[in-house]
Parts: C-alpha cells; structure tokens; sequence
C-alpha cells in the first residue's frame, strides 16, 4: 500500500513538472530572451579639436534584432591618453597637442573615436615675395596654397603658391584681370575658377564690377578664359556643394 501511493505521488509530482515547464529544461515557462548588443559606432569617428576646448561624441548601440539605441549617456567611457584629450558623458576635452583614442564601451562591446588635439597656438610662416592686396587663398589637390592679389603699387594681378612641407614661395602665372574681392573657388579636376570681383582704375579713379572668370590650371600653371556670370558681382558667396559635383553655385 505505501508502495503504491509513493509510486502515485511520483507520478504526480512529474506531471506536475512537465506541465510547469520544470525538470530543468527550457527558459522556465518566462519571456524570451530581449535583443543582445552587437556593435557601438561612436561619431563622429575623427574628430579635430584645440587645447581646452570641448565637444561632444555619441554612442550609438546596434542589437541583433536590428534596433539602434542612443547609448551616449549610459556607456562608459575613456581615454587612451589623458594627457592628451579626457572624456565625460561624450564630452572631450583637449589637454595638450596630440592625438588620442576615446571608446565608449557597455556589455563588454565598444567602439571608439580618433581624437586629435592642436595646440591652438601661431608659428611663423616664411613671407610671400609678392606685395599683394585683396587676396584670395585656395588649397590645392597636392596640399600647396594658391593665392591671388592685386599688387597696390603697380596695380598689376599677382599670383604665389606657398608649400607648406617646405614652407617656401613660388612665384606662378597671374592672370590676365586684376580682380578684388573676387572668389577662387578649387574644382573636382584640380582646377581653381576665379570670378567676379572688381577692378580699379587708378587713372579714372573708377571701379568697374566682373563678371568674367578665368581658370587656372596647376598642372601646366597656365590660365584661359571661362564663360562669364550673367551679373557682375563682387564679395559674392560660393557653395560648391549646392549642385552636381564638380559645379558651384554663386549668390
């Protein structure tokens, strides 16, 4: 008799495990399991800064199911050179001129941003050969500096390139107007247009405004004609972002 009530009791107390979920297999009858953390991405991912001065970096979490999540103000974050750049809550903070490595990081994932700090200080530059007024000043593909003016003396156009590995001139090819206040704006080929502005003439004491524009050619270092704007401007703005690449657009 005790026999079988044991046998009975056994066989309802695993019935009653089966029907719980129990026996210690599956999630226990509970909710399933939430997404998991893959990757943070921290932008913007370089970041060029000054001594003392700060700004601000996110984190942004991607989980398996797909779903993005601000992760800015949770993670942790940190600096492989504090010396250099520290963080807080996404905040950096320049300390001295170099270049340092800010993660942020949570369930054992992170990612990180390059951080590079200027000294915000001036050096001496060797000076221009050429006496130039109203100047314009154009970065080129090769990492040397076009710069354009009127000679005030003679009132002739003058034209330089500063190399700034070298830290020396060249004199180059002016072109054929004398233009103040005009824009030099560096195409997709490699080009520089220059256009608009105005001319003075020192015998009239008149100011004419341009429209005409030239361009010139760093490979050959050589200038030629452009098509004109429709109306003479001057201190005119340039977005070459505006349209297709390769075109500006001028207001």
């Amino acid at each position: 008799m005790v026999t079988r009530l044991t046998l009975t009791m056994a066989l309802l107390a695993t019935w009653l495990l089966a029907s719980c979920g129990g026996g210690g297999s599956g999630n226990g009858g509970g909710p399933p399991p939430g997404p998991t953390l893959q990757s943070i991405a921290v932008t913007p991912s370089a970041l060029t800064a000054s001594v003392g001065g700060g700004h601000g970096l996110h984190a942004t979490g991607t989980y398996s199911d797909g779903t993005t999540k601000d992760l800015t103000a949770s993670a942790a974050w940190s600096s492989s050179a504090a010396t250099v750049a520290t963080v807080a809550g996404g905040v950096v903070t320049g300390v001295s001129a170099g270049t340092a490595t800010v993660s942020a990081a949570t369930s054992g994932v992170s990612g990180s941003s390059t951080i590079t700090i200027l000294d915000n200080t001036w050096a001496s530059a060797a000076s221009s050969p050429l006496l130039l007024s109203a100047q314009t000043a154009t970065v080129l593909q090769d990492g040397t500096v076009l710069v354009l003016g009127e000679d005030p003396s003679s009132f002739n156009a003058g034209a330089g390139v500063y190399n700034p590995a070298t830290d020396s001139w060249t004199q180059t090819s002016a072109p054929s107007t004398v233009r103040n206040a005009a824009t030099a704006t560096r195409l997709a080929d490699g080009r520089v247009l220059v256009v608009g502005g105005s001319a003075f003439n020192s015998v009239t004491s008149t100011t004419t405004y341009l429209a005409s524009a030239e361009l010139y050619d760093p490979a050959s270092k050589t200038w030629a004609a452009a098509a004109a704007m429709p109306t003479p401007r001057q201190l005119h703005g340039v977005d070459p972002t505006v349209v297709s690449p390769g075109a500006i657009w001028r207001v």
